[in-house]
């Protein structure tokens, strides 16, 4: 994650790469299903809003998607594309003593 200023508002960019490990357990409904484990690898990107409310309170809001680059723990018959990956938002707020 990178800050672009030093001012009461913030914008800002993140990325990096992750891994999800899935166990899917051994019984007859997921052998069935077709399920089975498998670590699977993505590469978040978004960018956000951080201000400063005073000295004492930060408010943040962020987007970000997960674009995935494997997975093979649910049946499917193809690879991942670029736009079968996660969108998440996320809004908080914070406070420092």
């Amino acid at each position: 994650m990178g800050n672009f200023t030093d001012t009461r508002l913030q914008p800002y960019v993140l990325t990096g790469i992750g891994l999800d490990r899935y166990n899917v357990r051994n019984d007859a409904r997921g052998a069935v299903r077709g399920f089975s484990d498998d670590t699977s690898g993505y590469v978040p990107a978004g960018a956000g809003l951080r201000y400063q409310m005073g000295n004492l309170i930060t408010a943040d809001a962020r987007v970000n998607y997960n674009f995935l680059f494997d997975q093979d723990f649910a049946p499917g018959g193809r690879a991942p594309g670029a736009l079968d990956g996660r969108y998440s938002a996320m809004l908080s707020l914070g406070g420092t003593y």
